[in-house]
């Protein structure tokens, strides 16, 4: 059974700002970004087990071909996307979004 998917609001957010940020550098990079999160999303959702915790219950996938990892809690009826983040920034910033 797959699990769905689903993101915290500032997951959402980040999300949606580097899908952006990738569009202005460069003309459907932000599409290539998105399907890459997406991606990664659909093999947590099938081996959510697979992906190594770096915290508590928290879990990283990262992001083929950008810096970024999905952060994600394994919930019994759902993945909590906790976090779709950048890997060179702060990482104590998405350890404050476990509560």
């Amino acid at each position: 059974m797959t699990l769905p998917a689903i993101f915290k609001p500032t997951a959402t957010e980040e999300f949606e700002t580097a899908i952006k940020w990738y569009e202005d550098e460069q003309a459907g990079l932000g599409g290539k970004f998105k399907e890459a999160v997406f991606a990664a999303i659909a093999s947590i959702q099938q081996h959510p087990r697979t992906y190594p915790r770096i915290h508590r219950q928290l879990r990283r996938a990262k992001v083929k071909r950008f810096p970024y990892a999905v952060i994600y809690i394994i919930e019994p009826l759902a993945i909590r996307v906790i976090a779709i983040f950048h890997m060179h920034r702060n990482q104590e910033e998405w350890k404050s979004r476990v509560n």
